[in-house]
């Protein structure tokens, strides 16, 4: 994440929590504006790509989510929450055998990640391949005892 010479990484900061709070607050295209000023001096900074795709994903801007999100995580491509929300994006677009395959590689490195089973669940219930979303039911349930 180069920023460019004048804007400081306390700027880039500054204006991330900025971003994020119009998010958090659910004015969008604030939100939007402000990763993209990110963006603009920071071409790679991980959380702007994200947060932007993120965006993009509630705007049900589909197409572009998944590419932001594609992005993101080629700049930093360990990072769980960018592939959960990159499986997402792919189920928006269609290619949900893709986005059951992302959510099984998150729970092959952490099997105990709830949010990807979860989401794994959901799109086996709407594919209809119900053994299987009951198979991650009765898992979660083993995580999360006190749900049963």
């Amino acid at each position: 994440m180069n920023a460019t010479p004048s804007i400081t990484q306390q700027t880039l900061n500054q204006w991330l929590n900025e971003a994020v709070e119009k998010h958090q607050q659910g004015d969008i295209a604030a939100a939007t504006a402000g990763y993209q000023r990110i963006l603009q001096h920071a071409p790679q900074h991980f959380n702007a790509i994200h947060l932007l795709g993120v965006a993009a994903l509630q705007q049900e801007q589909y197409q572009r989510a998944f590419e932001l999100i594609q992005s993101a995580i080629q700049v930093h491509p360990t990072s769980r929450e960018a592939r959960r929300n990159f499986a997402m994006a792919l189920m928006h677009i269609g290619q949900t055998t893709q986005a059951i395959d992302q959510l099984t590689a998150l729970l092959q490195q952490d099997h105990s990640d709830l949010h990807a089973r979860g989401q794994r669940r959901e799109l086996y219930w709407s594919t209809g391949q119900l053994e299987s979303a009951l198979q991650d039911d009765l898992l979660m349930l083993k995580q999360q005892p006190e749900l049963s």
